[in-house]
């Protein structure tokens, strides 16, 4: 009966940080930009090394 109890708690962590964890806009770029090997100096610089 325990081992029930914990599979249910496991199971309500786990669809409580799925939950959480999606982001509802669709529109999501990361670092502010659409192409960030092109468009971060930075990263740019370390691609073409």
């Amino acid at each position: 009966m325990r081992s029930i109890f914990n599979f249910i708690g496991f199971v309500a962590i786990i669809v409580s940080i799925t939950l959480i964890s999606c982001d509802k806009d669709s529109n999501n770029t990361k670092c502010n930009v659409s192409n960030p090997a092109e468009d971060l100096d930075w990263l740019k610089k370390a691609i073409d090394h």
